[in-house]
């Protein structure tokens, strides 16, 4: 099966542009609230359309899906 989705958020990389980049960093590491880590590579990150989430087909995203937050590569 597949699925459409529509995901609204703002690209990770452009908020890590405004935050500032320290030019030492090689990784962006994701904490999610129950203890769940994760990461990608900045150069991946930097290179791809990776979406911070925050609504997904127009609905606030649940506590199921990652609220309130979710990492789309």
């Amino acid at each position: 099966w597949s699925a459409k989705i529509l995901w609204e958020g703002v690209l990770l990389k452009d908020l890590l542009t405004e935050a500032g980049i320290n030019n030492k960093a090689d990784t962006v590491i994701f904490y999610a609230y129950d203890g769940y880590s994760s990461s990608l590579s900045l150069d991946y990150v930097l290179n791809n359309n990776i979406l911070l989430a925050y609504k997904m087909n127009e609905v606030t995203l649940p506590p199921e899906r990652g609220y309130p937050f979710q990492v789309v590569p």
